[in-house]
């Protein structure tokens, strides 16, 4: 959905690049740097406070509207 596993940063918005998930399953085999494993934790700590952020404004905006689905 976003690229072809581009790792260079661009200057458009739409432009190729990486996901997080991609980028941790792709590097985690080849880190043998502290450094490098350290940086992966991190994307992959990133990843897991940006989806726990999504669920609970989606579980806010559930509750807002009143419809009860879980």
């Amino acid at each position: 959905l976003i690229g072809n596993n581009v790792l260079s940063i661009t200057k458009s918005v739409l432009g190729q690049g990486a996901t997080m998930p991609s980028v941790i399953a792709n590097e985690f085999t080849e880190a043998n740097q502290p450094f490098h494993l350290s940086s992966l934790f991190v994307v992959a700590g990133c990843l897991l406070v940006l989806a726990l952020v999504v669920n609970t404004i989606g579980k806010l905006i559930v509750r807002r509207t009143g419809e009860n689905i879980a």
